[in-house]
């Protein structure tokens, strides 16, 4: 327990330190996961610069169904990673809330 409260102390001073080198993995992980898993459903997903900017500008319109795609499940991972929403049960309603931002 000593071991893991060490480690849990070193995370914590990592993320005080160097909170952009966190996001800008965090960024990098969720355009890789949207990119693998739209093209497990057959969304054709764009060259990496263009699906970055579809996924980065906050006020990109898609398109056509393929960049509606990319950014519901952009959306989704959003919705999933909000610091309130990870500590909570799964339960009908978070299953709702995260279909509405799907479909």
């Amino acid at each position: 327990l000593h071991e893991i409260a060490l480690s849990k102390g070193r995370e914590q001073l990592f993320i005080k330190q160097n909170p952009e080198t966190l996001q800008s993995l965090l960024d990098l992980a969720i355009i890789e996961s949207v990119k693998s898993s739209t093209a497990i459903e057959g969304v054709k997903v764009p060259e990496p610069a263009q699906l970055k900017k579809i996924l980065s500008d906050a006020t990109w319109k898609a398109r056509n169904r393929d960049e509606e795609d990319l950014l519901a499940y952009k959306n989704a991972l959003a919705f999933l990673y909000r610091p309130r929403n990870l500590k909570k049960t799964l339960s009908v309603d978070f299953i709702l809330g995260l279909s509405k931002i799907l479909w």
